[in-house]
């Protein structure tokens, strides 16, 4: 009985753990997440935390289209699908994806 109220005591103390906190690394998104364009339009993207943070702290990469270092995206002269993915220069090389639709 007692091991199994101490099992419960524990369960709801990890439960109850407060969740990451905003501008925490583990708190990063890519924004926008996605966007629509016409060929060859160009669109920024930035990471965002507690603040937007420098686009110097990523390397930005492009499937089809290109980007800058700034995160600053233009997308190719052909439609269909590209994705922008930006990865922390940091030790822990954590990437963020942004999908995009080229139309006409």
């Amino acid at each position: 009985m007692k091991k199994m109220l101490a099992s419960l005591l524990l369960f709801g103390i990890a439960c109850s753990a407060p969740k990451a906190a905003p501008g925490r690394r583990d708190a990063l998104h890519i924004d926008p997440p996605s966007a629509t364009l016409q060929v060859n339009r160009v669109q920024a993207f930035k990471i965002i935390g507690l603040a937007p943070l420098p686009g110097t702290l990523f390397t930005w990469r492009a499937d089809r289209g290109s980007v800058t270092a700034q995160g600053v995206y233009t997308a190719p002269s052909t439609p269909g699908s590209d994705r922008v993915r930006a990865t922390y220069t940091t030790s822990t090389q954590e990437t963020f994806t942004a999908t995009i639709k080229v139309v006409h």
